[in-house]
């Protein structure tokens, strides 16, 4: 999971680049699921604090993991990748 500042995105007035970035954490799994996806995201987001907003493709895994971290933490707004 990569971090970017929302100022990055208004400074830029262009595409990020991976200097805009930083590594927030990193699972590897054979097998992700809704459940899985919402475990990782409450480990992360545990140590480096709840984010302003998140990107995401619209997945099925990614989706229901977003959307149980949304009954136990809050909703976390959620702006669609642009390839979606």
């Amino acid at each position: 999971m990569l971090r970017v500042r929302m100022s990055s995105l208004q400074e830029r007035g262009a595409a990020l680049t991976t200097e805009d970035c930083q590594c927030i954490g990193l699972k590897i799994q054979d097998h992700w699921d809704g459940e899985s996806v919402h475990t990782a995201l409450k480990d992360i987001f545990a140590l480096s604090g709840r984010p302003t907003a998140m990107m995401a493709d619209q997945g099925s895994d990614l989706a229901k993991g977003i959307r149980l971290l949304a009954a136990t933490a809050g909703k976390i707004p959620v702006i669609n990748d642009i390839g979606q």
